[in-house]
């Protein structure tokens, strides 16, 4: 979907520990940059990068969904990965992402469909309707019907391994993802999760 060639600049959104956007950089042999909150996981994803062996160097920065400090269309494509729907601001975060992005740049996100509104400054809106509105193009919704049992799993495991966790991501980022996992579990047999695959438009 997101038609990666060696060289592009991929970023990704909420990298947390750097994996996916990692394993994409591999295997397509594009430049990465990583964003994320939180400096512990900027930290765990720069020293992972090590392993991979990429032709170039991941950069691996702080920065919010709705300020990454990249230039205006900078980015040949963006991935975030059960991340972005954990932004403050889901609409400044989708306009900052077609900011970034060059003309004709997709962007692949996992998220909650309209199961998972947000009040916006007009009522609620619906994933579909909150990317038409940051000026981007919808070219994919794809269900995810395996992604509740595998959070399940997750969160069962955060909760196992607490200490483990604060001890390796901090106690802001532990906090974050227990509250996750309290509030967002009982819910998993009633939400739909997709993955949406946006453009920013031509001109």
């Amino acid at each position: 979907m997101l038609a990666l060639r060696p060289g592009d600049l991929l970023v990704d959104l909420g990298c947390g520990r750097g994996g996916p956007g990692l394993w994409l950089a591999r295997e397509t042999r594009a430049r990465l940059v990583g964003l994320d909150f939180s400096p512990k996981g900027i930290d765990l994803a720069t020293r992972t990068a090590e392993r991979f062996a990429l032709p170039t160097p991941a950069q691996f920065r702080v920065a919010s969904f709705d300020a990454t400090g990249l230039p205006d269309a900078s980015a040949d494509s963006a991935v975030s990965v059960d991340a972005l729907p954990f932004a403050p601001d889901r609409d400044a975060a989708l306009r900052e992402l077609r900011r970034v992005l060059r003309p004709g740049a997709r962007a692949v996100f996992t998220a909650r469909s309209a199961d998972d509104r947000q009040p916006g400054p007009g009522g609620t809106s619906a994933w579909p309707d909150r990317i038409a509105g940051a000026g981007l193009a919808l070219d994919h919704d794809e269900p995810r019907p395996d992604v509740p049992s595998f959070w399940l799993r997750l969160y069962r495991l955060w909760e196992q391994h607490e200490v483990s966790l604060r001890a390796e991501l901090g106690d802001r980022a532990t906090d974050n993802l227990l509250a996750e996992a309290r509030e967002v579990a009982p819910k998993l047999g009633t939400l739909h999760f997709r993955a949406f695959t946006v453009r920013r438009p031509k001109g």
